[in-house]
């Protein structure tokens, strides 16, 4: 599971972009800490799905 995870977030940095990680950053407040990767719904949408399934496949076995 834990390389599951790993490898999710390798795959969410990649994809990253910084341009909207910036231009997200406007919807926080200057002392409110998020984390913010920058990347749009469709594209977070895809990775979830992949990993959903492996997680899924995971817990069966």
């Amino acid at each position: 599971m834990n390389d599951i995870i790993h490898r999710l977030r390798q795959e969410l940095q990649v994809n990253a972009d910084p341009d909207l990680q910036e231009s997200g950053k406007r919807f926080f407040k200057e002392n409110e800490k998020a984390k913010l990767l920058g990347m749009k719904f469709p594209i977070v949408s895809k990775i979830g799905k992949k990993y959903l399934a492996e997680i899924n496949k995971a817990k069966l076995t």
